[in-house]
């Protein structure tokens, strides 16, 4: 019987070895080509979902500034502008943004583009072979036939649109006293007070100002310069009695009535 020598086994060995690593280096190489691209295509649709989420809430903010759906659609387009996804800006088309409304159903808000009040806007950003910047090319994958990388995220935003009717109390009563002061200057530091929180949580808001004591007065028609409010009511002094029903009345119909009354406000 033949017996093969030693040294013959130990060569054969050593040409299995050599496949097996050489299997090894591709599915390596394989795995390091799907790990880059992978690692990609999520941080080019994490940034597109940054944009598109940009450009809706400053839409929305725009849109609860100015009630013009117009200005709404061009702020929208001027911060995704600026927000890049793989290497460059995003680009809306006019068919990517929406006004409309956000309508409760079932226990949730639901967004119906075109239908007033308008209080909301819905951007989709695209990176589609059809849209504006096109689809996202891709490093490695190309050897596999899969070229482009084609994401879409779509985000709403709603801004609350706060008109606010400020009443103060300006009757004699107001300057019995309040340790360390008087009623009065209570009240005017708890106006600055408010006015500071709503410059910080919610700038689009409007203000109007009536004072009474024996007669109501008109002192400020619906604003956002929050300054002039509070100057106003600065220079507030106690006098004569006390009109409330006539200031409440007042005040409400400049929610109404006034020049810069917002239909959506609330």
């Amino acid at each position: 019987m033949k017996r093969q020598s030693p040294h013959r086994r130990i060569h054969n060995r050593r040409g299995a070895m050599m496949i097996l690593v050489a299997v090894s280096i591709i599915i390596l190489l394989v795995g390091a080509v799907f790990s880059v691209d992978v690692a990609y295509m999520h941080m080019v649709r994490a940034e597109l979902r940054t944009a598109t989420d940009a450009a809706a809430r400053a839409g929305s903010e725009e849109l609860a500034r100015t009630q013009n759906p117009a200005a709404a659609r061009a702020a929208a387009t001027a911060v995704a502008e600026r927000n890049t996804v793989a290497g460059n800006g995003l680009t809306l088309n006019p068919t990517d943004i929406q006004v409309g409304s956000l309508l409760p159903n079932a226990g949730k808000f639901n967004f119906v583009p075109d239908v007033a009040p308008f209080t909301a806007v819905r951007v989709v950003g695209r990176r589609e072979s059809t849209s504006a910047d096109g689809a996202v090319s891709l490093f490695f994958a190309k050897v596999f036939s899969a070229n482009k990388f084609e994401p879409v995220q779509a985000a709403t935003a709603s801004a609350n649109v706060r008109d606010v009717a400020l009443v103060l109390d300006i009757s004699g009563s107001m300057g019995y006293a309040m340790p360390p002061t008087n009623r009065l200057d209570a009240l005017k530091n708890a106006v600055s007070i408010f006015l500071s929180e709503v410059a910080v949580s919610s700038p689009s808001t409007q203000i109007s100002l009536t004072a009474y004591s024996t007669t109501s007065f008109k002192i400020l028609n619906l604003t956002s310069d929050f300054t002039a409010v509070q100057n106003a009511v600065n220079g507030f002094t106690p006098q004569s009695f006390t009109a409330i029903g006539e200031g409440l009345l007042m005040g409400s119909d400049s929610l109404a009535f006034d020049p810069l009354t917002r239909p959506s406000a609330f």
